[in-house]
């Protein structure tokens, strides 16, 4: 693991220490804990997804900056939330987060967290950073 750890036994609250490194211990850490309350595979891949897609924003946005992920399941919905340093003004607003060009090599991972998740909210956290909030029927 690439942060440190705080793991309940249905959520998690992990800070990585940012970087390319962290994506795969983020991806597996949220999986296993959708594995873990009886979701199928394709929904815990979806969650796999969703949160390779938070986590690289993340890390797109803030390189070599920590980001926080915290996960949860409440009565079978899953709230995946990502902290990062960032400007919300840098953000497109929500609803125009649909690609304009699908060959961009930047810019898509927002309308993807949008048709992986059924809500997706991002707001501005005092002291510069950013949450992007995902939430998931498993």
């Amino acid at each position: 693991m690439t942060g440190s750890d705080a793991t309940g036994a249905s959520g998690l609250d992990i800070t990585y220490a940012g970087g390319s490194a962290s994506l795969n211990d983020a991806r597996g850490a949220v999986a296993g804990l959708v594995a873990a309350v009886g979701a199928g595979s394709e929904t815990v891949e979806r969650a796999r997804l969703l949160v390779s897609e938070l986590t690289s924003n993340a890390v797109q946005a803030a390189p070599d900056e920590p980001y926080q992920l915290t996960a949860s399941v409440d009565q079978d919905v899953l709230v995946v939330e990502v902290r990062n340093r960032g400007d919300v003004e840098d953000l497109p607003a929500e609803g125009r987060w649909k690609l304009e060009d699908v060959l961009a090599a930047r810019g898509r991972g927002l309308s993807i967290v949008e048709a992986l998740a059924d809500r997706v909210t991002v707001s501005a956290i005092e002291g510069g950073w950013l949450a992007v909030t995902a939430t998931l029927h498993l």
